[in-house]
């Protein structure tokens, strides 16, 4: 069996630059984690160097949509760059997410560079009829 294997630098998008709101921009794609308990969904995202000003975050429909932008630091005087590994420009990233969400509770927090957003779990209400 053969397996084909895509290289992933995190600098590189998943998206075409037709498909973007700014194509003439760099793109990068934050690295995010999902998991769930009984409550809640959570998606945890790393966005070091940001503040929260800097991030939207929107649900539309099943979607939830975080997006934003780090930007390169002023240098003072000329630099040259040997090396740049940190991404910078505007990410884009897009979750479905499941059925069930209570989309008006949804809770976001930013700390240390990482993105936090609690998507409650509807509560499921079930009758019991006398009998």
């Amino acid at each position: 069996m053969e397996f084909k294997f895509r290289i992933f630098f995190p600098w590189e998008s998943d998206f075409s630059e037709k498909d973007l709101l700014f194509p003439e921009q760099d793109v990068w794609r934050p690295p995010a984690n999902i998991f769930e308990d009984e409550e809640y969904f959570f998606i945890e995202m790393e966005l070091p160097g940001l503040e929260k000003d800097q991030v939207e975050i929107s649900v539309e429909g099943s979607e939830l949509q975080v997006k934003g932008e780090r930007r390169v630091e002023k240098r003072v005087g000329r630099v040259e760059v040997i090396r740049r590994e940190i991404p910078y420009g505007f990410f884009l990233r897009t979750f479905r997410l499941p059925s069930g969400i209570d989309s008006s509770r949804i809770e976001a927090v930013l700390e240390k560079g990482i993105l936090l957003i609690k998507l409650p779990k509807r509560k499921r209400i079930v009758e019991v009829e006398d009998g």
